[in-house]
């Protein structure tokens, strides 16, 4: 089959809509309702100043299938893409088609000089992760992939509402980077990590004009003592997303309440933003906490980081 992979437009929109809540019925895994519209869908994908980038595969006028991603900011790692999902079609499966679709972000990544490519897998399809892991993708099997809808964070932020809080907690201004920047080494180090970025690098991508990322801190007298970093991205079924990157508290600041009033503010403010959704990972051992707000985590779905030296395997999908 001799298919075409390209950017979609404004006439595209009825079909890729009607695809997307093929998509939303097909692996609904916890019964969440499709909030997306398509008024909103056209506002997210086509305004200029969208960060909603797809590719769809078409054959002789039918699109078959097709691939939803953002441009964000690790903390770790620096400038990098995460997937929303790429679909296709069931009888246009098996094919080949989801190569090319990666193939092309991977083109996208090497243009933006992007680290990482972010995405979720599902470990039940276990020929497809041995090949995945072979070729250096790294599948972070140990971590559960949650999303939070909007009334479940309020929810959540009402819950954990704390006035009598002893600290400021609000969004980071650019003067305190290297305060953040010192927590995000101590962090890198705790957790294992190489750090590719640097202070530059965060200043220009979380603080100019079109920022990639945003970070909320807590302040002891000024000080940095807890941050939480996180970046806008597009999940189909509901719209704009705010993805939570990483969570730090200082070491002799742990078990006073810092980290759960960090994410109650966060959450205040993602509600407040208007946002319908927040994607971010737990540990297994918190699966309980999280039950009490209605919050339960995909089982099967864990996020896989394809790296930037990996970038010339393009046969992992």
């Amino acid at each position: 089959m001799s298919f075409t992979i390209r950017k979609p437009t404004v006439n595209d929109i009825p079909l890729l809509f009607e695809m997307i809540k093929m998509y939303h019925d097909e692996v609904n895994l916890l019964n969440k309702p499709f909030l997306n519209t398509k008024d909103n869908f056209i506002k997210d994908v086509f305004s200029d100043s969208s960060n909603v980038n797809f590719y769809i595969a078409e054959y002789q006028g039918n699109i078959l299938g097709y691939c939803v991603y953002s441009f964000s900011h690790e903390i770790f790692f620096g400038n990098s893409i995460s997937i929303g999902e790429i679909y296709l079609k069931k009888e246009y499966r098996r094919l080949g088609i989801s190569i090319f679709l990666f193939s092309t972000i991977i083109d996208e990544a090497f243009d933006k000089n992007s680290s990482l490519i972010k995405y979720k897998v599902d470990i039940t399809d276990k020929i497809n992760i041995e090949i995945k892991e072979k070729l250096g993708v790294k599948i972070k099997k140990d971590l559960l992939v949650l999303d939070i809808c909007r009334a479940d964070f309020k929810k959540y932020s009402d819950a954990n509402k704390q006035d009598d809080f002893p600290y400021e907690i609000r969004l980071a201004k650019s003067y305190e980077l290297p305060d953040i920047f010192n927590c995000v080494e101590v962090l890198a180090e705790t957790v294992g990590e190489k750090i590719e970025t640097d202070i530059y690098k965060l200043m220009s991508d979380g603080f100019g004009s079109k920022p990639k990322f945003r970070i909320m801190v807590v302040l002891d007298n000024n000080e940095v003592i807890s941050f939480i970093s996180f970046v806008e991205t597009y999940q189909t079924i509901a719209g704009k997303t705010l993805s939570i990157d990483q969570v730090f508290v200082k070491k002799e600041y742990r078990d006073k309440g810092i980290g759960l009033a960090l994410l109650t503010k966060f959450y205040s403010y993602v509600y407040d933003k208007g946002y319908e959704k927040v994607e971010t990972i737990i540990k297994k051992n918190q699966v309980e906490k999280f039950k009490k707000f209605n919050m339960m985590p995909y089982e099967n779905l864990r996020m896989a980081y394809y790296f930037k030296e990996k970038f010339k395997n393009t046969d992992n999908v």
